[in-house]
């Protein structure tokens, strides 16, 4: 147990040297949180939280970029495109009415990284990601991402 303990911890620490995990939250160890607020027959409220996410410095042709994990989370994965996580999470609507979604309010903080990876598209199981040159497409560079398709 004690052998099986130390390795979990030199596995965390291994994540914790060679990437970063930024902490919005301190006081959760859950990367997100998506709770019902309240709910009605004709209201959801959800309340989003972003509490943390693992970033990593990559060099590409000498200029540094970062990539940006989100435990549970997937990545875009236009190849090209900025490699971004994003969030999925369903819920149930009833047949009737009209759906609207509208955030109620937000809070937003600033923080300086380098450009985000460009994806590498998505990979088959029999290809090795690290054979895989990292590549910019022309809409990598838009400045509205995502772009509206």
């Amino acid at each position: 147990m004690r052998k099986f303990l130390i390795f979990i911890a030199l596995l965390l620490s291994f994540d914790f040297v060679f990437g970063g995990y930024v902490s919005f939250d301190t006081k959760t160890a859950e990367p997100y949180t998506v709770r019902v607020i309240s709910q009605s027959e004709n209201e959801v409220v959800v309340e989003f939280t972003l509490n943390g996410m693992i970033t990593n410095d990559i060099v590409i042709d000498g200029k540094k970029y970062t990539k940006f994990d989100i435990p549970g989370s997937v990545n875009y994965l236009k190849k090209g495109m900025p490699e971004l996580p994003h969030i999925n999470k369903n819920i149930i609507v009833g047949n009737t009415g009209k759906v609207q979604l509208s955030v109620i309010s937000q809070k937003t903080e600033k923080m300086q990284f380098a450009p985000p990876v460009p994806s590498k598209g998505n990979l088959y199981r029999n290809v090795d990601p690290k054979t895989v040159k990292y590549r910019f497409s022309k809409e990598y560079f838009v400045k509205n991402f995502p772009s509206q398709e």
